[in-house]
């Protein structure tokens, strides 16, 4: 019997069995592809943070972007700060980095396994899987569901559902003319959200959004846009479709199993990404096993604190998303270009360039928010939107914790 089965050997899956069994806990690493890393959604973009906190391989990095511009419905564009630097890279190579780590530590790798049900037995979980033809067992003292956003596992072994999905769409295209990264706004673009054209070669670009609904209509939309039409020369794959799960669950914590990742919702609600966010959760996960394990067989009750630990971490910076997500859903595009015209002004590019950070964004939304052109803005969408009630009392809410506390 393993000390740890984690199941989905993407990024976050592999670093947490790769640190676990460096701490000398038996560990089983199950992917449910006969290949680890393919097939890969995510877009494959990091923020400085990855690299600073983490042992980031660098053959995984394709190109670092620092150019972004922002494009207001009406075709105007907001050139953001180019201070703030992102890296593109190869999800196929860092899946497959992660997973060689974890099992050069010692982790065992089921490949082509794919886990149908997870039960509580006393002190271990069993789970039942099809490795081609066959089927097997897999127990563990404790299990780890890193199963992704796409897999019901988790939700089905008690872990708590997300408060939100959203969808997402992507595909891969050459597009002449993109520098750096675009990103589009407006109600028939992804309302409430963003698309984006993202150069991951010198004629290459991930062209993707995210919205509540509609991903793929709203695709087909972006690409015949005036932001695109003309420029995608030759488009290089068949777009893929994936849900995005959003908000904290209730819990992540379900006796034995614990979910970490996308599974957990662990990820930032105003991009989707979530490399660092899984990653930094990982790494307090991994603390909280080594405390439990003290015990004989792992102590249940401090296993129940990583879902209060990572909360504590990331939880406002996912509640801030949330609330950025269900206002702009309230705003019509003649509103969003006045609201671009706000960040335009010097002093609020200073502040821009001051708080913005890739991969933590609710210092800025509460720096922003200072302004009194930004709250006199805010509260006018709010009005403009009184059967709303219980969106404006949750804004208000926040806002007041915010600026007042």
């Amino acid at each position: 019997m393993f000390d740890l089965v984690v199941v989905g050997a993407g990024p976050i899956g592999s670093f947490l069995a790769g640190e676990a069994a460096k701490e000398g806990l038996k560990v089983a690493l199950i992917e449910e592809h006969p290949e680890v890393g393919k097939p890969a959604h995510c877009t494959g973009i990091i923020g400085e943070n990855v690299l600073r906190n983490f042992d980031f391989p660098d053959e995984c990095r394709i190109k670092s972007v620092d150019n972004f511009t922002v494009f207001c419905p009406d075709g105007r564009t907001l050139p953001f700060p180019g201070h703030l630097k992102v890296h593109i890279i190869d999800r196929i190579k860092l899946d497959k980095s992660f997973s060689s780590r974890a099992v050069s530590a010692g982790a065992r790798l089921y490949l082509g396994t794919q886990v149908q049900s997870a039960s509580q037995d006393g002190k271990k979980v069993v789970l039942a899987a099809e490795k081609g033809s066959k089927k097997i067992n897999v127990e563990g003292k404790i299990c780890v569901m890193a199963t992704g956003a796409m897999s019901n596992l988790p939700f089905e072994s008690g872990i708590g559902r997300p408060p939100h999905i959203y969808k997402s769409a992507q595909m891969e295209a050459e597009v002449q003319g993109l520098n750096g990264a675009e990103i589009y706004t407006g109600e028939k673009i992804a309302p409430g959200s963003f698309a984006y054209a993202v150069s991951v070669s010198r004629d290459t670009a991930k062209i993707g959004l995210i919205v509540k609904r509609g991903g793929r209509a709203f695709l087909e939309n972006l690409c015949q846009s005036d932001f695109l039409r003309g420029r995608i020369t030759k488009v290089l794959n068949t777009p893929k479709y994936r849900r995005i799960p959003m908000g904290a669950p209730k819990n992540t914590v379900a006796g034995r199993i614990l979910a970490l990742g996308d599974a957990a919702c662990q990820l930032k609600t105003t991009s989707g990404g979530g490399i660092y966010y899984g990653l930094l959760c990982a790494r307090i996960l991994i603390n909280v096993l080594k405390e439990s394990r003290k015990a004989r067989d792992f102590d249940l009750v401090r296993l129940k604190r990583y879902d209060t630990l990572w909360k504590d971490e990331i939880g406002g910076e996912i509640e801030a998303g949330i609330l950025i997500r269900s206002f702009f859903e309230q705003v019509r595009d003649k509103d969003l270009n006045h609201l671009m015209n706000f960040l335009r002004s010097p002093e609020v590019q200073e502040t821009i360039i001051e708080k913005s950070r890739y991969d933590r964004h609710r210092d800025l939304l509460i720096a922003l928010l200072g302004f009194p052109q930004m709250r006199k803005w805010a509260l006018e969408m709010i009005r403009k939107h009184l059967k709303q009630k219980r969106f404006f009392a949750s804004v208000f809410k926040y806002m007041d914790s915010i600026l007042f506390k």
